[in-house]
């Protein structure tokens, strides 16, 4: 439970040792505040560490474009997530906070959540607002403004939304303040409502100080380091805050109070990427200054079918404008006439329309887009889909829209990481790497070992390594060269054909893209796999890939020889381009004292040639790391530039016979940190 606690103005002044006016803090004044955060005991951590324990590098920051929709409030209600002391569904409305809210939806129907991201999955991100009007911060009973801290119902939900989103690999975008609430008058809105709703929102953007330390620091401290978390929307079309209340706060502090929030969850989780969904141009320009990313709303009419009117922007280079930043379409949709007939007028555009937007705005070099009006009924206003036909079609054309987009560029980042040296997968092991790294593995690198049978498809490490937004990279092997076990012979056989074929539809089952590698180090002759010579490893590689394409077509395949012995020809064991997705070696440099891009340069750079001329294929790193700091510094900074084939690179963090942890020293941790974080290095799985 979140320990909530309200501090008053003058403990604040006192705590940040500002002058006579809140609205001139920052610099040294905000640093000390937030450096003092912990002492304020927002949750019952103690340590104030992330419950999560992972730390990524967020947002729109990957490279690859991100496509996604739109959820609104959950479910469309302000009480679904937390109490709400300001509930809009009780007769009469609230005009001041209520000393008790009913439960949230969610906290008495949690299985509503994994139903909701399994019938989206497939979409790389959703935008929820997780504050409309007000739900889930907590008021003193009977005030209008006296904030206390986050209701500890909305903190579970909120916790176990982002859990439920990792495991379906679905990243969340929240938003905070929703200005429409007090901005937008409708017809039979109750105005006193309205009015607190304002009084209330207008109280803590004149006064910023009351928004973080009450409620903005404690959801940081509690969803920040969340593997889910793509980003926070400060506020959603901010510019109705200055275009409604001009006469209560104007343009300038509303920038204040953006650009005050977003140095506080700066201090706090430097990782989180912080924005604002503007729906003019020019305040997403003003805002770029100090946001991480720019997110501009985007309606547009029928002619985007034919042409990039619709979008701003479009003869422009988008990241020059933005100084290098990332700029995302966080709404997106078909801009409704009102004269205009909904049925004929929905029929005719509402799918070209979606979808073109969608296609032009990757090309125009926007980073994502999330399309308004797919998953749920928003009602007719703009970017409402009028058909629910279509939106079930729309969201087929977002997913497969998403699997088709994959980065670009990049090595991507892998590893195995049981120090244990039994080669496992566990959840521990994944995040404690993560942590040390400080930049999150794609790619989760175990192995299956197979003794006396084809063992059953490891469900529970590829479930594990979902859960942390990886791809599993499964390692089949026969340890023994003995005949008893599973060998190139005994497959050829046909042996083994009913277990290869259960493994192989378990696989099709589980859904997710998988890796996987059938024999190591193939021509080392020293696993069963190799031992029996290059003709019966082609013939029994040949037997299983085949199997495998016919029936679980999600299984990329990686070739692993040993590219450091050439005496043994490891380009003689390749059966073809035709099965294999991946060509790779292990180049550890351990025995010759060269390291990993030593090895590769060994004989003017004859090993990598090898490799590289084995197939037309991407090339990998399938294991490396003797935890030195200058071939971890030497191999990370030259992969990119000397060796641009190779997309992939997986550490091996073992402590066995001889430690290769990144952490062995503070220096090879260093020198990894650094390396990893460069933009070079990628988080995300993609089939170059």
């Amino acid at each position: 439970m979140v320990e909530n606690r309200r501090i008053s103005r003058r403990e604040f002044l006192k705590l940040i040792g500002a002058g006579s006016t809140i609205l001139l803090f920052g610099g040294l004044g905000l640093s000390r505040m937030l450096r003092s955060a912990s002492a304020l005991n927002f949750t019952n951590s103690g340590s104030g560490t992330s419950p999560f324990g992972q730390q990524r590098q967020l947002g729109p920051m990957v490279n690859r474009f991100m496509v996604g929709a739109n959820y609104g409030a959950w479910d469309n209600r302000t009480t679904n997530i937390g109490r709400n002391q300001f509930d809009p569904n009780i007769s009469p409305l609230p005009t001041k906070a209520l000393s008790n809210p009913s439960l949230p939806y969610l906290s008495t129907h949690p299985g509503d959540i994994d139903s909701f991201f399994s019938s989206i999955q497939g979409l790389d991100v959703v935008r929820l607002w997780i504050l409309n009007q007000h739900e889930g911060m907590k008021f003193e009973p009977g005030t209008t403004n006296l904030i206390e801290g986050l209701d500890d119902e909305y903190v579970k939900n909120l916790k176990m939304i982002l859990d439920s989103a990792a495991k379906h690999n679905v990243q969340m975008y929240l938003t905070l303040v929703e200005v429409a609430n007090t901005a937008i008058f409708n017809p039979g809105d109750d105005r006193n409502y309205r009015n607190i709703q304002e009084r209330i929102m207008s109280d803590y953007v004149k006064n910023p100080y009351k928004f973080i330390i009450n409620y903005l620091a404690p959801l940081i401290d509690v969803i920040g380091s969340h593997p889910a978390l793509y980003g926070i929307d400060l506020m959603n079309k901010p510019e109705m805050v200055f275009e409604a209340h001009q006469q209560t706060y104007t343009y300038g502090e509303m920038l204040v109070f953006c650009e005050r929030c977003t140095a506080a969850i700066h201090q706090l989780n430097p990782n989180v990427k912080v924005s604002c969904g503007c729906m003019n141009y020019s305040t997403a320009m003003d805002m770029s200054a100090f946001l991480d990313f720019a997110d501009v709303h985007v309606y547009t009419n029928e002619n985007l079918v034919n042409n990039r009117d619709g979008i701003p922007f479009k003869d422009h280079d988008i990241k020059a404008m933005f100084k290098g930043k990332s700029v995302i379409i966080g709404e997106c949709g078909l801009a409704h006439a009102n004269d205009k007939q909904q049925s004929a007028y929905a029929d005719m555009f509402e799918v070209s329309v979606n979808e073109n937007l969608v296609t032009m705005a990757k090309e125009l070099g926007y980073s994502a887009t999330m399309t308004w009006g797919v998953i749920n009924d928003f009602g007719p206003n703009e970017g409402f889909i009028f058909q629910p036909s279509h939106r079930q079609q729309i969201l087929d054309f977002l997913k497969n829209f998403s699997r088709n987009s994959p980065p670009s560029t990049g090595i991507i980042h892998g590893a195995m990481t049981d120090i244990s040296g039994n080669e496992n997968l566990s959840d521990s092991g994944i995040k404690s790497f993560n942590s040390l790294a400080k930049k999150p593995i794609g790619i989760a690198y175990f192995t299956h070992h197979w003794f006396k049978k084809v063992e059953p498809f490891p469900q529970t490490q590829c479930d594990i390594a979902k859960a942390n937004s990886c791809v599993p990279f499964i390692r089949m092997n026969a340890d023994m060269l003995q005949s008893t076990v599973v060998n190139c012979a005994a497959i050829n056989s046909g042996k083994h054909d009913s277990e290869l074929q259960a493994y192989a539809q378990a696989a099709k089952a589980w859904g997710g893209t998988i890796l996987a590698e059938i024999g190591t180090e193939v021509n080392g002759n020293f696993l069963a796999f190799s031992g029996e010579g290059s003709a019966a490893y082609k013939t029994m590689a040949r037997k299983v890939i085949t199997m495998f394409k016919q029936i679980a077509p999600n299984v990329r395949w990686a070739f692993h020889g040993d590219y450091n012995d050439l005496s043994s020809h490891p380009e003689q064991w390749y059966p073809g381009d035709d099965l294999f997705d991946w060509i790779g070696s292990s180049f550890y440099g351990q025995s010759n004292g060269k390291g990993c891009i030593g090895s590769l340069e060994q004989n003017n750079n004859q090993n990598y040639n090898v490799m590289a001329n084995t197939g037309n294929k991407p090339l990998a790193i399938l294991e490396w790391g003797i935890a030195n700091p200058t071939d971890i510094t030497n191999t990370m900074t030259g992969l990119p530039q000397k060796f641009p084939r190779i997309k992939m690179l997986l550490y091996w963090n073992e402590q066995g016979s001889f430690d290769r942890r990144i952490n062995k020293t503070q220096q090879s941790l260093t020198a990894y940190q650094q390396g990893i974080s460069s933009s070079n290095y990628t988080s995300t799985y993609y089939d170059p």
